[in-house]
């Protein structure tokens, strides 16, 4: 039985993998030197949505930090991707 996890990474994972700025996101977080984040640019060319998403997103990684796991699984599954 899979444990079920209150990451908002976790919950939200389907949603940033279809996201390709959501996913720039997770890996600037992951590693800013690596992955560069243009925050001007992207939230100009956020739909509401997504604008929430990363929001969502900042937050629960302000307030967990990069030890959350559910966030190291996701940028490393997107980091394998590329």
């Amino acid at each position: 039985m899979p444990i079920e996890s209150t990451s908002e990474f976790a919950i939200h994972a389907k949603t940033i993998l279809q996201q390709p700025p959501l996913q720039a996101l997770v890996l600037h977080l992951w590693d800013a030197k690596e992955y560069p984040f243009d925050l001007g640019s992207q939230l100009r060319a956020m739909d509401a949505r997504n604008y929430n998403f990363m929001l969502t997103l900042i937050y629960a990684f302000r307030r967990n930090g990069p030890e959350d796991q559910a966030f190291q699984d996701l940028a490393q599954q997107l980091v394998e991707s590329r």
